[in-house]
């Protein structure tokens, strides 16, 4: 064997070497990732699913919950505009003021065979 050949060979070795260091971590994680253990990944990305129904799950609730209470709140404003038209009429200062009341009871006849569950504060 001569120096030439030697040298040729360890070129090769390094070249064998390097091609193996270069490719060894992707191959790994690909052989890990697809043939080893590929439910982990799948388990991975179902969970974080998961965790965004959960974030919009309870951002759905607090919207419905809001809505609900705006609901009462307009009820109660409501019923309390009701109140004073009949305070008013009560005094006979003006005509237009039984109208507006008729109206409101009309309204939350209407609201209340709608949203009876709202209705209750």
């Amino acid at each position: 064997m001569t120096i030439e050949t030697l040298s040729q060979y360890a070129g090769w070795v390094m070249g064998i070497c390097a091609c193996f260091m270069f490719f060894y971590k992707p191959a790994r994680q690909w052989l890990y990732n697809k043939l080893i253990h590929p439910d982990k990944q799948q388990d991975k990305q179902i969970n974080m699913l998961n965790d965004r129904i959960g974030d919009v799950e309870s951002w759905q609730r607090k919207q419905q919950h809001d809505i609900d209470v705006s609901a009462v709140e307009r009820y109660i404003l409501m019923r309390s505009m009701r109140s004073c038209l009949e305070a008013v009429s009560g005094k006979r200062n003006n005509g237009n003021v039984d109208e507006s009341i008729d109206e409101i009871n009309e309204f939350l006849a209407e609201q209340a065979h709608k949203t009876k569950s709202r209705m209750n504060p």
